[in-house]
């Protein structure tokens, strides 16, 4: 893993991925799990560069994401 742990991370975190990623998606949920405030979206049809692939809709949960933990 990336070196976060439940001891060490204090910040609410949003992981984005897309849903044809190379990546496991047991991968990024072990990592939500292993955070204590995380959440773990998929964006349909987009791999592994959704910022990209899928700007609109990553901006979109980049926003509200900002909005609900600020």
């Amino acid at each position: 893993m990336i070196g976060l742990s439940k001891s060490n991370c204090q910040s609410v975190v949003l992981i984005i991925r897309g849903e044809i990623e190379a990546i496991p998606l047991k991968s990024d949920q072990k990592l939500e799990q292993s955070l204590p405030d995380a959440r773990l979206v998929s964006i349909n049809e987009a791999g592994h560069f959704p910022f990209i692939e899928k700007p609109e809709e990553f901006t979109r949960l980049v926003s509200d994401f900002i909005r609900r933990n600020s």
